[in-house]
């Protein structure tokens, strides 16, 4: 499951950041991964969720829960109610999912003019069957500077990286979703800025980790980093 509105309160909650190092690296040269988030009503999963500082230190560590409670038709599809729920403050979420064969779907709203009209809308989150380097859109919403509806990238780095976590080894897919803004200058030229990326390793399991960075002067910054439990 996608979990970046967590990941966020916890950055602003002033926490420091670090340098990022100690990232697992794609191994050699495995099978391809095979992916499902099984959303099944009643399975969980736990995480351990490290906020470091600019020593490589760990500053904070946090319990993360993803239960799937129960499920609910919408359009004439059946989607899964799944509950996150992280400790420290307790901090709780609700998403509407669905996995099809084309991957996996989050059900959002989002604004579509300058007028504040909102649509709800299923978006494909995590893609399957994909070719290295396959790119496409998540996360839409109006941008005043474009004045149209704009969206994040996702682009899928590895079909089979390995690995570890206290639950054990995984060859999971690779996504990095890339958190771009926009600003006009006084010649109402438009002007892109990196401001955050998201990196998701999915395997048979679900979710096994997620990394979260931002950029300072340039350079990207670890500033989370979730492992499934065992």
């Amino acid at each position: 499951m996608k979990h970046k509105i967590i990941i966020l309160s916890i950055v602003l909650l002033g926490l420091t950041l670090q340098k990022c190092s100690n990232n697992p690296a794609d191994s050699k040269i495995v099978p391809n991964a095979s992916l499902k988030m099984n959303l099944i009503i009643g399975n969980m999963w736990t995480y351990d969720m490290y906020v470091y500082d600019l020593t490589n230190n760990s500053t904070k560590q946090l319990s993360f829960a993803v239960r799937v409670l129960s499920d609910t038709i919408i359009d004439g599809e059946r989607y899964s109610i799944i509950h996150s729920e992280i400790s420290e403050p307790l901090t709780t979420f609700r998403t509407l999912a669905i996995e099809k064969s084309e991957g996996y779907f989050e059900r959002i709203k989002y604004q579509r003019t300058a007028k504040y009209e909102s649509r709800d809308t299923s978006v494909l989150l995590y893609k399957y069957h994909v070719t290295l380097n396959t790119q496409y859109e998540v996360n839409p919403g109006y941008s005043s500077a474009f004045n149209k509806v704009i969206a994040d990238t996702m682009q899928v780095t590895s079909l089979n990286s390995q690995i570890n976590v206290p639950a054990g080894e995984f060859i999971c897919n690779k996504y990095v979703s890339k958190d771009n803004y926009y600003e006009k200058d006084s010649l109402n030229n438009i002007h892109v800025f990196q401001n955050t990326f998201l990196v998701t390793y999915i395997s048979e399991i679900g979710i096994v980790r997620q990394e979260y960075y931002l950029y300072n002067q340039g350079d990207p910054i670890m500033v989370v980093a979730t492992n499934k439990g065992g």
